[in-house]
């Protein structure tokens, strides 16, 4: 953090503690992003310098070393290629929480290659998964969600126009997070109700963000309003059912669910790749989540995985050599002293694959 000299300069960004009146009284709390009625809060208690967050203008080191090592010689053009889009996304997201009037297509046209690149090989977003950490979640999150939701316009045999416009409902289906406060995003704790709620917000604060910046397409309103929508109307912000609830928000809602699952978060650790899919096809029993998006999706991640080494729950090392068609979700694994067919031992799992 960093101590600033007051000004209506420090308007977006972050507090590192909490402010406090005569009375000892929290004035306003770490973590709010502040606006320019807080500022003139402040100047009217003549308080002259606060605390901030030294907020990152790039993305994390350790992401970017990670990434760097996940993709074969093969893949380095796209290995380049996720690092700039990451550093992209971030770029957009500091704009849009400034209030600056953006050109998104600018920050498209990197994306666009990535994209096209990623229908090309899709064997890349197996490994997505492997990055550690909740550093720069936000970004990393928007952009694998967005890659994942072309993979699934691909399997579904959407158009290219169509895929394209997924893709970027990806991207953006989590932007109104950049309106919640930093101590509710980076809690490490399981929220409270209250915070919950607050949290909850982000999806109607995504749609009114979309809604001022022009250009912007229905579609990517709708996502970044309903992603958190479920079939039997569990979800939110308003309950919608069934078609209620826009077809592309529901391929976000599948994407998304399974990058968060995958990915370390600040209250949660990942699960493997096996143990999320599994879920998805939980919540598409329940109807939740829409089947038809979610077992052609289970089919194609699973099926990448032939080959791989992975650790079974009960500590057992080995690797995937055969996937039954029926039940992709529980392959037949070599071990050193033998075979352990998961569809006969139902009590273990993947726990990680490496």
């Amino acid at each position: 953090m960093i101590r600033k000299k007051l000004s209506y300069s420090l308007k977006n960004e972050v507090l590192a503690e909490n402010v406090y009146t005569n009375n000892d009284k929290i004035l306003l709390e770490k973590g709010k992003r502040l606006t320019t009625s807080d500022i003139i809060r402040l100047i009217n208690l003549d308080i002259d310098s606060i605390y901030v967050e030294e907020e990152q203008k790039n993305i994390a080191i350790e992401v970017v070393s990670q990434v760097r090592t996940l993709w074969s010689q093969e893949d380095k053009a796209f290995t380049e290629m996720y690092v700039q889009n990451l550093d992209q996304i971030k770029n957009l997201f500091t704009e849009i929480a400034e209030n600056k009037d953006i050109s998104l297509q600018s920050y498209l046209n990197g994306y666009s290659n990535m994209l096209e690149s990623v229908l090309e090989h899709t064997s890349v977003l197996h490994t997505l998964h492997k990055i550690k950490g909740h550093d720069d979640y936000t970004y990393r999150h928007s952009l694998n969600v967005s890659l994942l939701c072309g993979v699934i316009g691909k399997l579904l045999n959407l158009s290219l126009e169509e895929i394209w416009t997924l893709g970027q409902c990806g991207l953006l289906h989590d932007v109104g997070k950049i309106k919640i406060p930093v101590n509710i995003l980076q809690k490490k704790a399981r929220l409270t109700n209250e915070e919950f709620k607050q949290m909850k917000q982000h999806s109607l604060l995504g749609y009114k963000i979309l809604c001022n910046i022009e250009g912007i397409e229905r579609h990517l309103r709708e996502v970044a309003h309903y992603h958190h929508e479920r079939l039997d109307g569990s979800g939110y912000p308003e309950g919608r059912r069934g078609d209620e609830i826009p077809f592309y928000a529901q391929i976000v809602a599948v994407a998304d669910t399974y990058d968060a699952l995958c990915s370390d978060r600040y209250y949660n650790r990942r699960i493997s790749p096996y143990q999320a899919v599994r879920e998805l096809l939980e919540s598409s029993f329940k109807n939740q989540l829409n089947a038809n998006i979610v077992v052609p999706f289970v089919q194609f991640m699973l099926s990448g995985y032939a080959g791989y080494s992975v650790v079974l729950t009960d500590k057992t090392c080995g690797k995937v050599v055969f996937i039954p068609p029926d039940e992709p979700d529980r392959p037949l694994i070599q071990t050193d002293t033998g075979y352990v067919d998961l569809r006969q031992r139902r009590n273990l799992e993947i726990a990680e694959i490496i």
